[in-house]
């Protein structure tokens, strides 16, 4: 449910990427959703912090998403009765990994919100729904 294989398209992005610094690095990125005079509208942000060192990484990143029906899963309006999701939702993922010789052993866990979900035929539930895989 997490859609952790997936991707979507965030619109005039900007992206940081810090040099490497003892095996860490951190990211952010911005997009202001795409909307002449709004900034809060569409807005996407994410941060993530990294590490690397020999055999072993670890990961972890958090994104918050404003009116995710319109901003990325291309709802043509923002939704009312009979619409989806239309506050922020909001996604954190970590993972670790080692390596043994050839072996690599590795664990991921996500938490997926998605705040005051509207019913309509497609989604037959409402209210906030949390997943964590």
């Amino acid at each position: 449910m997490d859609n952790g294989w997936g991707d979507h398209s965030l619109s005039n992005s900007i992206k940081y990427l810090s040099p490497i610094f003892g095996g860490f690095r951190v990211s952010a990125q911005f997009s202001p959703g795409g909307v002449a005079g709004d900034l809060s509208n569409r807005k996407k942000e994410s941060v993530g912090l990294s590490y690397a060192n020999n055999s072993f990484s670890a990961a972890a990143v958090f994104s918050r998403i404003n009116n995710p029906a319109t901003s990325i899963y291309d709802e043509t309006a923002s939704p009312v009765a009979g619409g989806t999701c239309n506050n922020p939702s909001g996604y954190a993922s970590a993972g670790v990994n080692h390596r043994f010789g050839p072996a690599l052993f590795g664990f991921t866990y996500t938490n997926t919100r998605f705040q005051d979900v509207v019913r309509r035929s497609s989604i037959p539930l409402s209210g906030t729904a949390a997943f964590n895989n």
